[in-house]
């Protein structure tokens, strides 16, 4: 009898899940766009340079670029 309670309990509590996880997704806009950023505040890098990285300017410029075309679009679409 324990056992059928306890499986009972376990559906019951699978079923609470699946339909709070219905409605977590329910509510969520649709995403314009997935930003992933990577955090180097705590290290370190000593080499000599005497100028900026380009790469790294490169890779600011775009950063900035797409996020200026989610804005557009989020302004168009009015989100």
């Amino acid at each position: 009898m324990l056992d059928e309670d306890h499986k009972e309990s376990k559906e019951k509590g699978k079923g609470k899940q699946k339909a709070e996880d219905q409605e977590e997704e329910e509510e969520l806009a649709p995403k314009m766009c997935d930003l992933r950023l990577i955090d180097f505040a705590h290290s370190d890098f000593h080499a000599p340079r005497s100028e900026q990285d380009p790469e790294l300017i490169k890779g600011f410029d775009n950063m900035i670029r797409i996020l200026s075309d989610c804005l557009k679009v989020q302004r168009q679409e009015k989100l």
